[in-house]
C-alpha cells in the first residue's frame, strides 16, 4: 500500500448498534482507557485520546493499530496494539479529518 492510500476493510458492530468500517490508513481515536499493562507487563496501555493510524483489519484480531508517544529526548516512540472487537465497540472511533 502506498503513502496515502486506504487498505481493503472490515465492519465492526459498535456500542450503538451501529456498524462502523475500519481499513488500513485510517485515523483512529481511542475514548476509553485500558491499562493493558497491570494484566500483562510486556503490554502497552492504550489511553483514552490517543490518536493512531490502522495498519491491518481482519476479523480474528479486529485492527491493528499504531500509534506514537513523546520521548524524554523530545523524539518519538512508535507503539502498536491490537484491538478486539470488545475495544472496537467500547471506544475506538475513526477520524474523518484531524486539524
Amino acid at each position: 500500500m502506498a503513502a496515502g492510500e486506504i487498505g481493503a476493510g472490515r465492519t465492526y458492530a459498535v456500542a450503538s448498534g451501529r456498524r462502523l468500517a475500519f481499513a488500513a490508513g485510517y485515523q483512529v481515536h481511542t475514548r476509553r482507557n485500558d491499562y493493558r499493562s497491570r494484566r500483562d507487563a510486556s503490554a502497552v496501555d492504550v489511553l483514552n485520546g490517543f490518536r493512531g493510524m490502522v495498519l491491518e483489519a481482519d476479523e480474528r484480531h479486529a485492527v491493528l493499530v499504531q500509534w506514537r508517544r513523546p520521548r524524554p529526548t523530545g523524539r518519538f516512540r512508535l507503539h502498536e496494539a491490537w484491538m478486539p472487537a470488545r475495544d472496537i465497540a467500547q471506544g475506538l472511533t475513526a477520524e474523518v479529518a484531524i486539524s
